[in-house]
């Protein structure tokens, strides 16, 4: 049986996640998806990543995060990680459509809350072993936190493009 703080944690993450489908879900409805999800937002001299690389870096950081960090094992999907992952450059040549980013979300969110759902609440204050530096509750909230951060990233991405298409 989950504890109830994993339990919770977990829960908060689904509706975050919520959140991210929601907003592409309005994406597609609005008729321009490709357009949009590849747009960059420019910031002075600079270009902030795409909402289509936000949101697969999303995927990626599972993927990344479970895999190699926790059970120090391969990631899954090397392509997702090489191209989305911390580190990779956001490039718009890489077209991506909603349906990709849901099932790469799916794909890696899927494997987190598994491993997730059978940890034991007396270990949720340990290290998953001595070359990590993050509790597993660390682990948990951070990880809400990166998905949030990215979802408003994301938002404010998408808001711009509306309003770039009025003018």
């Amino acid at each position: 049986m989950v504890s109830i703080e994993i339990q919770t944690l977990l829960s908060q993450h689904k509706y975050i996640r919520s959140r991210f489908l929601q907003l592409l879900k309005e994406i597609e409805e609005y008729g321009k998806e490709s357009d949009a999800l590849h747009f960059r937002l420019k910031t002075g001299s600079s270009e902030r990543a795409h909402i289509g690389w936000q949101m697969l870096h999303c995927a990626a950081t599972y993927d990344r995060y479970l895999n190699i960090r926790l059970l120090e094992k391969e990631v899954k999907d090397r392509e997702l990680v090489e191209n989305y992952a911390s580190g990779s450059t956001p490039t718009a040549s890489i077209r991506v459509s909603p349906e990709l980013i849901k099932t790469k979300l799916l794909e890696t969110t899927s494997a987190y809350y598994n491993y997730f759902s059978n940890l034991k609440i007396e270990d949720l204050d340990e290290f998953p072993h001595p070359r990590i530096d993050r509790t597993y509750r660390d682990i948990l909230m951070i990880l809400n936190w990166h998905e949030a951060e990215h979802m408003g990233q994301c938002q404010i991405t998408w808001n711009s493009f509306k309003a770039l298409q009025s003018i």
